[in-house]
């Protein structure tokens, strides 16, 4: 039987959210309820869990060596150093404890969570890489995050086989790059937006693809020295950047407002989908029937998911994914070949594990935490596989009958990810802040923890090579007020001829994901209004299919309505940049 399109309220925010009949099938298929949280409600429960790049100095509580850690000194459970986590000098099993009925199961799973150690950081078989998290296969990197295989990056943010750049964010196989945004394939590109393809020796480009020598450019394709979308000859070219003073702080400030003014004036596309099909969201390359996903690269039959690449089928509720990941839901950074994982952080290759944290090549666990190479256990005990079914069903039931309450009132049975008021991490101290930020009176409003950014240590010192961020705390970015370069930083800079930055790293990162669009969707309609848009602003350079009426496409965008972009369906975009 079918079900029908259902509207419901969230619990949390009593916003009305659908639920459609692809979502039940969806649901029943993983043998889950349907959620009682809204999308927004479940992303930002979600994402409170997951701290990627504000460290801690502390001591590991094995070793007792120094280290820098995600967690603060303040979690209840401990925390050890890389080496000492994935030694055999500890057993995650000695913290087991037996399933009490009497008490809800999320409950006791907080109690084995405030027990059990974590790893500082994750930075596998990286060489001479420091400050680095959710990251592997580096070489040489600093403060490089969820990027493997590259090197010589600083500051970089889910980077992949990208070399000698500082300061980007979404880019693959890209080199000598500046304060870019999703760059791929491309070489010596700087101040770039989202996206670019097989772009170099470029300043200040946005949807281009195949650009040489350009500046300023929006929606062009095979071009080079292009200034501000105008054809110009070489000579002219290099005339008209070496005026812009592209090497002083004050020269780079006032290009960036001359572009962003420029790109006012032309068409953006509504979504940022390359090879499409039955797919809304952004950001996306290769998908299939993904429905309001963002960063999505060679995935099919996925919705509400984030970050998600290489081979990713049927995830629901996903934030970071890949490498062959399946039938997941209300997951965060889950990958390599995994399947069927529930409700659950960090669980790398394994399959049918629910209500855990940190599991490494494990499978048919519940409610487990930093276990290895583990089966059939739960609350980090053993048990035999019949004894291991009989109990999960118990739980399961008991998690129904016996919901756990957090101090919102809201009820966690079973088919609800963790309350947010478990995770270890102050609200503005994770992703959820970054792509749906809040300030301390919304977030302590909406049951978050807020955690005060101290003043960065160098500041008490008077060091000549000390900098002072221009935000000076005025912002919501975890800003340091100050903040200092590292050689390679500063080495990268001379060599490419570019002024210091003017803002502290944590700055820097906070407005490279202001420059993407939000992670939501708004249904608009097309702004070509036959030989121009509907503002009057753009002049079409071709007829359109519905030539002089305005057209009719409407879509699902990122663009919130009130914006002043012109953004053009599909069809009409394609018309004019093509």
């Amino acid at each position: 039987m079918i079900r029908q399109q259902e509207t419901r309220k969230c619990q949390n925010c009593k916003s009305e959210f659908v639920i459609e009949p692809a979502d039940f099938d969806f649901y029943a298929r993983m043998k889950v309820p349907p959620p009682t949280f809204c999308p927004e409600c479940r992303v930002k429960r979600r994402g409170v869990f997951r701290n990627e790049r504000n460290f801690f100095k502390r001591v590991c509580d094995l070793c007792k060596k120094e280290i820098i850690s995600i967690y603060s000194g303040g979690v209840k459970f401990p925390v050890y150093c890389d080496g000492c986590y994935w030694s055999d000098k500890w057993d995650p099993m000695d913290y087991g404890i037996n399933y009490d009925g009497s008490q809800p199961f999320l409950e006791q799973w907080k109690n084995l969570s405030d027990i059990v150690p974590r790893v500082a950081l994750i930075n596998k078989r990286s060489i001479k890489t420091y400050y680095s998290h959710l990251s592997s296969n580096n070489k040489d990197c600093y403060l490089a995050i969820e990027s493997s295989f590259n090197e010589n990056i600083v500051y970089g943010y889910w980077m992949q086989h990208c070399k000698d750049s500082v300061d980007n964010a979404f880019g693959t196989r890209s080199e000598l790059c500046y304060e870019t945004n999703a760059a791929f394939d491309s070489f010596k590109v700087r101040h770039s937006y989202p996206a670019i393809y097989e772009c170099r020796d470029s300043w200040f480009l946005k949807y281009c693809t195949d650009c040489r020598d350009c500046f300023g450019c929006i929606n062009l394709k095979h071009k080079q020295h292009c200034f501000l979308n105008e054809q110009l000859s070489k000579d002219e070219y290099e005339k008209s950047i070496k005026e812009l003073d592209l090497d002083s702080r004050s020269g780079i400030e006032k290009a960036a407002q001359t572009v962003k003014d420029f790109y006012l004036t032309q068409p953006h596309r509504a979504v940022a989908i390359i090879n499409g099909i039955n797919s809304t969201g952004n950001y996306m390359t290769d998908v299939k029937h993904c429905r309001n996903c963002f960063f999505a690269y060679n995935a099919e039959d996925c919705k509400y998911s984030a970050h998600i690449l290489n081979n990713v089928r049927d995830c629901y509720d996903v934030d970071t994914a890949g490498e062959g990941a399946e039938l997941l839901y209300e997951d965060l950074n889950t990958a390599l070949s995994v399947s069927r994982i529930y409700f659950s952080n960090r669980c790398w290759t394994g399959h049918e594990i629910e209500y855990s944290e940190s599991m490494d090549d494990c499978f048919s666990c519940f409610g487990c935490i930093s276990l290895k190479n583990k089966a059939h256990c739960i609350l980090n005990k053993q048990y035999s596989k019949e004894d291991y079914e009989v109990l999960r069903k118990k739980i399961m039931e008991d998690m129904r009958t016996n919901p756990y309450k957090d101090s919102r009132g809201n009820s966690y049975s079973y088919g609800e990810f963790f309350p947010a008021e478990f995770s270890p991490f102050a609200y503005n101290e994770t992703i959820a802040h970054e792509y749906y930020p809040l300030e301390i009176k919304q977030a302590i409003a909406k049951g978050f923890r807020w955690k005060e950014v101290k003043e960065a240590e160098s500041s008490k010192k008077s060091a000549n090579d000390v900098l002072s961020c221009g935000h000076n705390g005025r912002c919501n970015d975890n800003c340091t007020r100050v903040f200092r370069l590292i050689p390679a930083e500063l080495k990268f800079y001379n060599d490419m001829k570019l002024p210091l930055p003017n803002l502290c790293p944590n700055c820097r990162h906070g407005e490279r994901i202001r420059a993407l669009n939000p992670f939501q969707l708004w249904h608009r309609k097309c702004a070509c209004a036959g030989e121009k848009d509907d503002k009057n602003i753009y002049q079409n350079t071709v007829k359109h299919f519905h030539e002089n009426s305005h057209c009719p496409n409407e879509f699902e965008t990122s663009y919130a309505p009130e914006r002043q972009e012109i953004v053009y369906c599909e069809q009409c975009y394609n018309s004019e940049v093509a």
